[in-house]
């Protein structure tokens, strides 16, 4: 009678282990994806931002506008302006890059969002294109994979 009673307390004592252990791995889970949850918020709250300075930029030199999202180009003779226009490329290629290298901190649904962000800027600047296509050795291949071909069909920059 006691092996016997010695054998159901043995018994209930695994039962009651292994149910321990499904609890456990249960909330380490729940816990894994309350921390993935919190990366992707700051990454995106981190990205946006990024982009703070980038709009100001953008507002205090009105006159880069047209070049980076209306499709103006070639970049303009005036020298001054030429240069604001480059520095803005530089900035804007900069951010997208930092978007494409946090594509593994984002859900799919998030980095959708971003991706269409930097194929239609992209899309929208062909002096953007042209600066990145000339300094393609400063940016990883995240970000020269969504490049289209130059706008000018050559590889060197056009100036008006």
């Amino acid at each position: 009678m006691g092996s016997s009673l010695t054998d159901i307390i043995q018994a209930v004592c695994s039962v009651i282990t292994v149910l321990l252990a499904i609890a456990g791995v249960y909330f380490v889970l729940v816990e894994l994806r309350h921390v993935r949850q919190s990366i992707q918020s700051n990454t995106y709250g981190a990205l946006c931002e990024q982009s703070i300075p980038i709009v100001t930029y953008i507002a205090d030199h009105p006159e880069v506008y047209p070049y980076l999202y209306t499709r103006e180009y070639p970049l303009p003779a005036d020298n001054a302006v030429r240069v604001q226009v480059e520095l803005a490329c530089e900035l804007v290629a900069n951010f997208m890059e930092m978007a494409a290298l946090q594509q593994a901190c984002m859900s799919e649904k998030t980095w959708s969002t971003w991706k269409a962000f930097i194929q239609s800027t992209f899309e929208g600047s062909p002096v953007l294109v042209d600066f990145v296509t000339r300094s393609r050795g400063w940016y990883c291949e995240e970000l020269l994979k969504f490049l289209p071909p130059h706008p000018s069909g050559t590889s060197g920059s056009t100036v008006a």
